[in-house]
């Protein structure tokens, strides 16, 4: 296994990962920006009940919105879908501040808001998906997702400070229109990246839309409860934005740029957390969750004891970037590549129906019991969630953990490496390393069995009846054309040799193939070279 900063190294040195990023980044900033800036206009029209309406509506339109919108992830070239969706928050953004700017009526400026917010939640799931698509191992991937939450947290902190900075000298209008620029910009990054290869555009137009997402949830208990861990993650989020804006403006008396300042701790936080969050490289996920909740949810609990210890706020913000890392690369490594953007629409709506409850939830308590106690109730609930699953989410760990040195023999092979990663190793995962004696028959003529083989090691001979066909070593795949056509066995395969190779299930097999154009070209031509071969 690679060092982690060797991983680091080789993500930042791809170029289409550095656009990715660099995209992420100005749009976190903006989202976050134009977010605090938007709560501090809802508390300065109508206070603190107010800025929960404001936070709930804008989070049920685009929870509504995320998942609808995210199957273009899965239709689309998933760059362009990534580029054309910045160019829409660009210029909703744009509209919303003009309409601040006149000073529209307060819900011509929600209605407004709530656009930019169901535009807003595309990102992200596209985002997570083609990720797998542009790393080249599965260390890649988690490592570009620890950069993805380090960038959050960077941006989660930049966004809210220019935000709190800009309202010290200007209105809300303004900040609206400057940070504009910054989506505008992800999308030109996006454009440049050019086409990403991915899996599943063969299956795309029958798959069920986003349906399948759902009905996938439904039957895969370890999916449905990372996303249910998100979500619940997404509530204390959002509680946590109204908590502190109160916190700063009516508990501490710091005043609408102090809201920001307070706000950017979290961002401050999630910084520091992606930097921790390396430690996933390589490593089991589980506990390095419970590490994160636990660290989310204390430093809320001391919080609400001492709410003048602000700078807890960086804890808090450092678990959940944790908590966010984890969530995420588990997401990818168990759903398949078809369906990913659909899955991560799925997370992203779930997450931000947490933020409205999050945020109603804390406005009501702080009415009703004070910001102190708030902040206990919050504080607990991820730990517990956490605590009361941590089965099903050890056994997601282990359905997801990656069987790396069956990656690396099956990439080996010309066929496979044409695959995307994520396809790869979606097909590994359901692989097996089988051993047979010399003299032992590995496939009978006439059986019904599709499983493909790849030999690792030892040398196979191939006959039809009494006639010899072939001699097959290291690299070589036996087996695709029951698989690929779904018919007996046409050829007897016997070890020559001791013999250790990898079990691909027939169906894993066709799917990953079929997903790309390449690879399900070279495996039909084979398939039909060795039977008009069979048939002379």
């Amino acid at each position: 296994m690679r060092s982690s900063t060797a991983v680091f190294r080789r993500v930042l040195s791809s170029s289409r990962l550095r656009r990715l990023l660099a995209a992420f980044f100005l749009f976190i900033l903006v989202e976050l920006g134009t977010w605090v800036t938007l709560l501090v206009w809802a508390h300065d029209v109508g206070g603190a009940g107010f800025v929960g309406v404001v936070a709930a509506v804008q989070l049920v339109i685009a929870s509504a919105a995320a998942p609808v919108l995210a199957t273009i992830g899965d239709r689309l070239p998933r760059s362009r879908a990534l580029s054309l969706s910045y160019m829409g928050m660009a210029g909703l953004t744009a509209v919303t501040g003009a309409a601040l700017l006149a000073d529209a009526h307060p819900l011509i400026v929600l209605a407004l808001a709530s656009l930019v917010s169901a535009a807003f939640s595309v990102a992200r799931p596209i985002h997570a998906s083609l990720i797998p698509d542009l790393a080249d191992e599965p260390a890649d991937a988690v490592a570009a997702n620890v950069v993805s939450s380090t960038l959050e947290g960077a941006g989660g902190f930049a966004g809210p400070a220019l935000a709190g900075l800009m309202l010290v000298w200007t209105v809300p209008g303004v900040v609206f229109l400057v940070l504009m620029a910054g989506v505008a910009v992800g999308s030109v990054l996006m454009a440049g990246m050019g086409r990403v290869s991915r899996a599943g555009a063969l299956q795309a137009e029958s798959d069920g839309g986003i349906l399948a997402a759902f009905k996938l949830l439904a039957r895969t208990r370890s999916q449905r409860y990372v996303v249910t861990l998100g979500a619940v993650s997404a509530v204390a989020v959002g509680a946590l934005d109204i908590l502190a804006v109160v916190l700063a403006i009516d508990v501490l008396g710091l005043g609408d740029s102090g809201a920001g300042y307070t706000v950017s701790l979290l961002g401050l936080g999630g910084l520091l957390g992606g930097l921790m969050a390396a430690s996933m490289v390589g490593r089991r996920l589980a506990p390095v969750l419970v590490a994160g909740a636990a660290l989310r949810g204390g430093a809320l609990l001391v919080l609400g004891v001492q709410p003048g210890w602000v700078l807890l706020l960086v804890a808090s913000g450092a678990g959940f970037s944790v908590v966010d890392v984890g969530v995420r690369t588990l997401l990818q490594r168990l759903t398949a590549p078809d369906v990913m953007s659909r899955v991560f629409g799925v997370l992203e709506s779930l997450g931000l129906a947490g933020l409205a409850v999050g945020s109603l939830a804390a406005a009501g308590l702080v009415a009703t019991v004070g910001v102190q106690t708030a902040l206990l109730g919050f504080g607990a609930l991820l730990p517990v969630t956490v605590l009361l699953g941590y089965r099903i989410l050890s056994s997601a760990d282990r359905e997801a953990d990656v069987p790396t040195d069956v990656i690396r023999a099956l990439g080996s092979v010309a066929l496979f490496a044409l695959l995307a990663p994520p396809t790869l190793e979606m097909m590994a995962r359901r692989s097996r390393i089988v051993q047979f004696e010399m003299g032992g028959t590995i496939i009978q003529e006439g059986e019904h069995s599709r499983h493909v083989l790849v030999v690792v090691e030892g040398t196979l001979e191939v006959t039809k009846g009494e006639r010899f066909l072939a001699t097959l070593g290291a690299g070589d795949v036996v087996g695709e054309i029951a698989a690929l056509h779904d018919v007996a066995r046409t050829a007897t395969v016997t070890a020559r040799s001791d013999v250790k190779a990898i079990s691909i299930p027939g169906e894993a097999f066709v799917s990953a193939v079929r997903g790309e154009t390449d690879a399900w070209s070279m495996s039909s031509s084979v398939a039909g070279r060795r039977l008009a071969e069979q048939e002379r």
